[in-house]
């Protein structure tokens, strides 16, 4: 039951991602990461010992192992990407603040004059 409920999620989740994509409001890079992830999804659905076979060439012990341990990896790399995000947009609202200081402070010396 759990597979049926899986393939139907990776499904969806490949649709939603194409629609995005193409109403541009995601990027290659990320489309390409979440096809993937989509893509395995659906393929562990409808192949689920593809897992064991997955976790037995990387010496871990059970199917249900490497799919924790991608999902793991997976949230560390998502967490990264946002943290990389997070310090770009505080660096731009800086240079945009620093730039409004600059043009109040030049609007002031015209009134002055």
């Amino acid at each position: 039951m759990i597979y049926v409920i899986a393939f139907f999620i990776a499904i969806i989740g490949i649709i939603i991602t194409i629609k995005k994509f193409r109403e541009g409001k995601i990027s290659s890079p990320p489309f390409i990461f979440w096809i993937f992830v989509w893509s395995f999804l659906l393929l562990v659905s409808i192949f689920p010992k593809f897992t064991t076979i997955l976790a037995k060439i990387f010496g871990i012990g059970r199917g249900l192992d490497i799919i924790i341990i991608i999902a793991i990896l997976g949230c560390y790399y998502l967490l990264f990407k946002i943290y990389l995000m997070i310090e770009d947009l505080k660096t731009e609202i800086s240079e945009i603040i620093h730039k409004l200081a600059l043009n109040e402070g030049e609007d002031e010396d015209r009134d002055r004059d």
